[in-house]
């Protein structure tokens, strides 16, 4: 049996019919549900571009504001379409366009996260949030977007599934206020050892500073730039505190009572940033840590060495 793919178009097209558009929908519109339709037999998302790929091409082609104006349409026709096959068929053209990178005025990204901050419609939330990263700092960072985000947080709610909702939240959170510190805590002998110290310190604050900042340290050597804002947080405890608590905290080695020679990763954390700031501050000179050392702890000058031999390097 023949089969007519042009007949098969006519009968899919006469049951299930184009979504209506509104009188001033533009030409790019119309070729779009030309393309898809109601079509319901075209819902996955390669699907879409797949039969979308020859105006979506020409589209990313045209300059930034044509394709701007076209996502403030399809946008806005998410809302309006009683079709949620269709909606979601927008969703992917979207996104797709999104992703191709647009120029985002402050206003115009202010507009744009309003216009998704209503609840229980299928945007494409983690493009948009994507196109706002993705803006200058003078436009994601004003006090009508951030005020516009944490709207659109609230609008992201389990209708959208547990998964998804938690992490477009997560991105929120990390536009709105920048990515959230993990909580200061021991993570193992160690560092057991080095908070049961700094809390009866009297100094906790200025300590905690100090661990955090030994904890950001994500290279094998630091930068001047993290060596001097390690000495200022050094001066702040008091050089020849930190001095005689570096003596004591290298000295119990990585893993103090255990039979392992490797730290574990969080440990190693905590014991890299350490290392960087104590033997190499330009406060705490390496020869007068080295000199109050025994002599198994460190293999030759901690000027030269890496770390002390004993020691599995963190990584």
């Amino acid at each position: 049996m023949v089969i007519d793919p042009e007949a098969v178009q006519r009968a899919l097209r006469a049951r299930f019919p184009a979504p209506e558009l509104a009188p001033e929908a533009s030409d790019w519109m119309r070729e779009m549900v030309a393309a898809v339709g109601s079509n319901p037999f075209i819902h996955r998302e390669r699907d879409v571009l797949k039969f979308v790929e020859a105006p979506l091409n020409r589209l990313k082609r045209e300059p930034p504001e044509v394709r701007l104006a076209f996502v403030f349409e399809a946008l806005n026709e998410i809302v309006r379409s009683p079709s949620f096959h269709f909606k979601l068929a927008l969703k992917t053209v979207v996104a797709a366009l999104l992703r191709t990178g647009v120029a985002l005025s402050a206003l115009e990204a202010v507009s744009l996260v309003e216009l998704v901050s209503q609840p229980k419609v299928p945007f494409p939330f983690k493009a948009v949030l994507s196109a706002i990263d993705g803006a200058p700092a003078h436009t994601k960072r004003t006090p009508a977007l951030l005020a516009s985000l944490d709207r659109l947080r609230a609008s992201v709610t389990p209708y959208h599934g547990l998964a998804e909702m938690k992490d477009i939240h997560q991105r929120i959170d990390v536009l709105i206020g920048g990515p959230k510190e993990e909580a200061l805590a021991p993570a193992g002998a160690w560092s057991q050892t080095v908070f049961r110290e700094v809390s009866a310190s009297g100094k906790e604050f200025e300590w905690r500073a100090l661990l955090l900042h030994a904890r950001s340290l994500t290279q094998s050597t630091a930068s001047k730039k993290w060596q001097t804002e390690a000495v200022n947080l050094t001066k702040r405890i008091g050089q020849a505190e930190v001095l005689d608590a570096a003596r004591r905290w290298l000295t119990l080695g990585p893993t103090p009572g255990e039979t392992a020679i490797q730290a574990l990763e969080g440990e190693a954390t905590y014991q890299k940033g350490s290392y960087g700031f104590w033997p190499h501050s330009a406060t705490l000179p390496s020869r007068r840590i080295s000199r109050t050392l025994p002599s198994r702890a460190f293999g030759k000058s901690p000027s030269s060495a890496r770390f002390p031999i004993g020691w599995a390097m963190p990584v």
